[in-house]
């Protein structure tokens, strides 16, 4: 009986060992990688060419739009990066621009651009056609979200706040001061929602992440001053994809920052330099139907915009953590000490 009771437990445990492996298998098959695909754009005032671009969307037929902010311009682009139209100039008409710093798109195709030095936000067609102002006396709209309402959330950086606006212009809502206490901010940037119309702030010298109500009542916050993974140093721009997962721009630590709606770190890449996948001041961020990722880079020595794509999970992770080294090796020692115990069962059983 103490044979039998031996020979269950060493199985029991060998089998576990066997499961144990297979969900660390499993887990490296869920790490995600994002891979350089192209970019576009050099220093200049030529179609196709930028000068510190800000701010970045897509529409719903996965066309870029980029505000090309020292150029006083908005320009519009396929998604491989060719070159389709522009629009603006600067001044203070209709139209015209001082300052574009970022960009939003709405489910019907309409382009909001936050110009920032007039003190308004500017609604276009998706080919560039003017159609309204939205004035905001004594502000200096930053970032944009619009929801499903046309109802628009700005960042403004002088007041420390986020400001709600309907689409006939009126005020709806405003919330946040200069702190570091919940739902204060300083110098706050970016702006998303969410499907569920939860408003996420990038509190850029608090190096965090807000997340509120889309009344403006704080629900959560994540991130800390530093360099590790779910810390940032000067975080900028904001998107959300349809999963609701939400990517972080990090100026100051040069990468992109991947994070579920609650907080957690799924992922980043980018380190400093010019080269294809690299930073020297990531800013606006966007992510298409596909999940393909699109970062602006507004350094005058870099300014461009890359677009990544996720790498195919089974293939990828499969070529990293293939069957040799994990079910054959496993596979293998479970059969070595199975047939052992069988052995040792036998012979000490007559």
């Amino acid at each position: 009986m103490r044979l039998e009771k031996t020979w269950v437990l060493l199985i029991i445990g060998c089998v576990l060992i066997y499961f144990s492996t297979g969900f660390s298998f499993a887990f490296a098959l869920a790490q995600q990688t994002y891979s350089f695909v192209t970019s576009w754009g050099s220093l200049g005032n030529s179609e196709g060419m930028l000068n510190e671009p800000v701010g970045v969307a897509v529409d719903s037929y996965d066309n870029v739009y980029v505000t090309d902010t020292n150029n006083n311009r908005v320009e519009k682009f396929s998604n491989d990066g060719k070159f389709l139209s522009a629009w603006g100039t600067y001044g203070t008409g209709y139209g015209q621009f001082n300052l574009p710093t970022n960009i939003a798109a709405d489910s019907s195709g309409s382009i909001y651009v936050t110009d920032q030095s007039n003190n308004r936000i500017e609604e276009f067609d998706s080919s560039g056609n003017y159609v309204k102002s939205f004035i905001v006396s004594q502000l200096y709209p930053v970032g944009i979200a619009v929801d499903s309402a046309g109802n628009m959330y700005f960042t403004e950086q002088s007041k420390n706040s986020v400001f709600e606006i309907a689409n006939n212009g009126n005020a709806i809502n405003t919330w946040g001061t200069l702190g570091t206490d919940d739902g204060k901010f300083d110098t706050p940037s970016g702006i998303a929602l969410d499907k569920n119309g939860n408003v996420y702030v990038v509190d850029t010298n608090n190096d965090r992440i807000q997340k509120f109500t889309n009344d403006g009542q704080f629900l959560t916050k994540w991130g800390s001053s530093g360099t590790g993974n779910g810390q940032f140093t000067r975080p900028i721009g904001i998107t959300i994809d349809s999963n609701d997962d939400i990517y972080i721009t990090d100026a100051g630590n040069r990468n992109v920052q991947k994070f579920t709606n609650d907080g957690q770190f799924v992922t980043a890449w980018g380190t400093n330099g010019t080269d294809s996948g690299q930073f020297l001041s990531p800013t606006g961020i966007t992510v298409d139907s596909e999940g393909n990722v699109y970062v602006s880079d507004s350094n005058p020595y870099h300014p461009t915009v890359q677009k990544f794509s996720i790498e195919n999970q089974t293939s990828s992770a499969q070529k990293k953590a293939t069957v040799p080294e994990f079910g054959t090796t496993t596979l293998v020692t479970l059969t070595v000490a199975i047939i052992s115990l069988l052995i040792f069962r036998v012979r000490f059983s007559h």
